[in-house]
């Protein structure tokens, strides 16, 4: 992830649910119509996975390995 990325995100944080769910709705949107239909696919499923709660933070992530 960029360093501009990280800032973008750890600003949206600060704001409440309701507001980040509707900047990563249109965040989502737009990659959705760049996207080629397999990787739409595969954006879907990682988000679904995270919104069950089956993924974990990169950090937590890069400290198993």
């Amino acid at each position: 992830m960029t360093g501009l990325l990280e800032k973008a995100i750890h600003r949206l944080e600060a704001l409440p649910p309701e507001e980040q769910d509707a900047i990563a709705a249109d965040i989502l949107a737009t990659l959705d119509d760049e996207l080629p239909p397999h990787l739409k696919e595969l954006a879907k499923e990682a988000m679904d996975d995270h919104r069950a709660g089956r993924t974990i933070p990169l950090e937590d992530f890069l400290k198993e390995g």
